[in-house]
C-alpha cells in the first residue's frame, strides 16, 4: 500500500489537491480520514502520550488491516496547524512520523506531498475563512510552520517527498498530471479528470487593500527569502 502525506501549512492548496483527488478518494481502494488519521491527530495534538512503540503497533495493525481490506492507498492530510483552537503547535511532527513509516516499510510505501504557496496569498486564505480575524497572529503561525515543515523536511530522505508550487501548478496543471500521478501512485486519468475540480483561487491582487498591505509588509522579501530557495529545490517537475 502507498502512503501520501499532503504537507503544507493552511491555505496552501489542501482543498484543491482533494478536489483533484475526488474520483480515488471515493473509490474503494483509498482509506480517507479512518481510525489511523485519529491516532495521529490526537498524537499530534499532545492528547495521547504513549510511547512511539505503542504508536507504531497500532498504525501497523490497521495497515495490516486496511491491506486485508484490499485498500491500495491511505491518504492523510492534517494542514499546519489543524483544527480550532487555534494553535500554531498544533501540527504532525514529520520527522516522527518518518520514522515510524520507516519500522513499517515492508507493508507500507510512503512518500509525501509538499505544497509552498505564496504566504500572503497562504495567510489570506485562512483570514478569508475565519480561521482567525488576528492578521499578525495567522501571520505568525504561517511563518512559524512554514520554518517547521522546512527544517523538519532537511531531515527526510530527498527521494521521499516532492515540493508542487501552487501557483506554477495554478499556471499550467495538465503538465503536471503525468508526474502528479506517477508520484502518487494514481492513473493519470484519474488526475486529469480531477483536473476539472480544480475552482480559481482569489488572486493576490484581489486581497482587501488593508490586509494586502499588513501581509505585504510582514511577508517582506527579506522573510520570504527564508523559505524561496528550499521550496524551489526537489519540485514535482
Amino acid at each position: 500500500m502507498k502512503f501520501i502525506f499532503l504537507i503544507g501549512v493552511e491555505g496552501s492548496g489542501h482543498h484543491m489537491i482533494t478536489a483533484i483527488l475526488k474520483e480515488a478518494i471515493e473509490s474503494t481502494s483509498f482509506c480517507d480520514y479512518q481510525l489511523f488519521h485519529q491516532i495521529l491527530t490526537e498524537r499530534w495534538n499532545s492528547t495521547d502520550n504513549s510511547n512511539k512503540i505503542i504508536i507504531t503497533n497500532k498504525l501497523k495493525s490497521l495497515f495490516i488491516d486496511y491491506e486485508n481490506q484490499g485498500f491500495t492507498h491511505i491518504f492523510e492530510s492534517a494542514s499546519f496547524p489543524f483544527d480550532q483552537p487555534r494553535d500554531g503547535l498544533r501540527r504532525p511532527d514529520i520527522i516522527e512520523l518518518t520514522e515510524i513509516l520507516e519500522s513499517l516499510k515492508d507493508i507500507i510505501d510512503y512518500r509525501y506531498l509538499v505544497l509552498y504557496r505564496n504566504p500572503i496569498s497562504a495567510t489570506n486564505s485562512a483570514l478569508r475563512r475565519e480561521f482567525t480575524d488576528n492578521i499578525l497572529l495567522q501571520s505568525k503561525i504561517i511563518e512559524d510552520n512554514l520554518n517547521h515543515i522546512m527544517n523538519q523536511l532537511k531531515c527526510i530522505s530527498y527521494n521521499k517527498y516532492k515540493i508542487l508550487n501552487f501557483e506554477n501548478f495554478l499556471f499550467n496543471p495538465n503538465s503536471y498530471s503525468n508526474k502528479l500521478a506517477h508520484w502518487l501512485g494514481l492513473n493519470e486519468n484519474t488526475i486529469i479528470n480531477g483536473l476539472n475540480n480544480i475552482r480559481k483561487p482569489t488572486q493576490k491582487e484581489e486581497i482587501p487593500a488593508n490586509i494586502s498591505e499588513f501581509l505585504h509588509e510582514f511577508f517582506s522579501i527579506k522573510r520570504i527569502k527564508n523559505w524561496e530557495e528550499f521550496f524551489s529545490h526537489n519540485t514535482l517537475i
